[in-house]
């Protein structure tokens, strides 16, 4: 049976990835904003303690770049559908 070492080391990136989710879905457009840099910082942690495998590595950039493009132009003056 295969157990993951790490589990409680990447606990707070996917609760970080998991309060980005919320705050974009809410439209809480600064606490997206703030929760994507806090979730940049641990993931660039987690990559530099080598925490993460290869898979893991791809698979939360691919997660991140996808908020990353998804944060552009999300702002409180760039009103998206109005």
């Amino acid at each position: 049976m295969f157990f993951d070492r790490n589990r409680k080391k990447k606990a707070p990136l996917e609760q970080k990835l998991k309060a980005l989710q919320m705050h974009f879905e809410n439209n809480y457009k600064d606490n997206a904003h703030q929760a994507y840099k806090e979730s940049l910082e641990i993931f660039d942690q987690l990559k530099a303690e080598g925490i993460l495998s290869a898979k893991e590595e791809a698979a939360y950039q691919k997660r991140m770049d996808e908020f990353a493009e998804k944060l552009k132009g999300y702002t409180h003056y760039d009103h998206i559908g109005w």
